[in-house]
């Protein structure tokens, strides 16, 4: 598995990309994520999906330890993780999500919050196999309130 650490993630050429194309990445946008974004990754890990996928986390310069752990947690799973790592005063919801999108190399993009654990093993499959109806431009799973959520 190989983590890009820094600013600027490594373009990949026009016949690299194409020839490293997978069928989703799932872009997480952070700050100080802790112990739901822990969870959310850990759900990711044991998803039952046989086509490749990858998780890219942006993060806004995380001071807690969720970030690291995150690594060492992926590090032990065969699912490529990259990391942009971006200056919390350059976050914008869609900007940011955006500059994941441009740096990844998936068919399908889905998009999660640090705190949006899925709720089964099934949860990419059934996203994904939704575009199989070409009648299907996007969707979206149910959201459930954690445990912690304010209510």
């Amino acid at each position: 598995m190989k983590v890009f650490h820094g600013r600027k993630v490594p373009r990949w050429s026009k016949k690299h990309s194409l020839l490293n194309k997978v069928k989703a990445s799932i872009i997480i946008p952070t700050l100080n994520g802790g112990n739901l974004l822990l969870k959310v990754c850990e759900a990711l890990i044991r998803q039952e999906f046989q086509a490749s996928w990858e998780v890219i986390i942006i993060d806004s310069q995380s001071s807690d330890n969720s970030i690291k752990q995150t690594i060492e947690l992926f590090n032990h799973s065969n699912i490529p993780l990259k990391l942009i790592t971006i200056n919390k005063k350059d976050f914008q919801h869609g900007r940011s999500r955006n500059q994941a999108i441009k740096e990844s190399r998936g068919e399908i993009i889905l998009l999660l919050t640090q705190d949006a654990i899925p709720a089964n093993k099934n949860w990419l499959k059934i996203m994904i196999q939704s575009f199989d109806n070409t009648q299907v431009a996007g969707v979206f799973g149910r959201h459930i309130a954690h445990d912690n959520h304010p209510r």
